[in-house]
């Protein structure tokens, strides 16, 4: 497992990740960066600042990465905006709105999957279920950005309306 200072190096040394962007992001005094690249390590809260001001998807990926290796843990990227209603501002609206419309979807076709085997049916056809998983991939997709809207609600309570 490579050493937190190895990975910044190496995003130095690419180019992706100046000794200056560390030293803006975690509000050094200048040159300390480079005690990071030689060996200091952040704690956690240096190294969440460092991951949340990382621009490119390729540092926030190695820095991910260094938390993660070795572990049983995968990351994925969320692909869905956290402003679902698409109004420019994140708030409570697109957390209420965005888990209702993920569960409403996937309640209709569960209640008419169930409606089905009600009256007869021995099982639910392979397109049935096809459906349904499809659409359960999708609701949660839906609902991984409802979370992180909340979590950026609950992080700064200014930001709810």
């Amino acid at each position: 497992m490579p050493l937190f200072c190895d990975v910044l190096a190496s995003l130095n040394d690419a180019g992706a990740l100046s000794v200056k962007q560390i030293e803006d992001a975690l509000g050094l005094a200048r040159r300390s960066g480079y005690r990071l690249l030689s060996g200091s390590v952040p704690d956690v809260q240096q190294f969440r600042q460092l991951f949340r001001s990382a621009r490119s998807e390729s540092v926030q990926r190695a820095l991910l990465g260094y938390l993660i290796d070795g572990t049983g843990w995968v990351a994925q990227r969320l692909e869905a905006d956290r402003d679902i209603d698409g109004d420019g501002v994140v708030s409570t609206d697109d957390v209420f709105d965005g888990a209702i419309e993920a569960n409403g979807s996937i309640a209709d076709l569960l209640r008419d999957a169930k409606k089905r085997l009600a009256t007869g049916a021995r099982r639910i056809t392979p397109e049935v279920a096809a459906k349904l998983n499809a659409e359960i991939s999708r609701a949660i997709k839906e609902l991984l950005a409802v979370q992180q809207a909340a979590l950026f609600l609950s992080e700064s309570p200014r930001r709810s309306s």
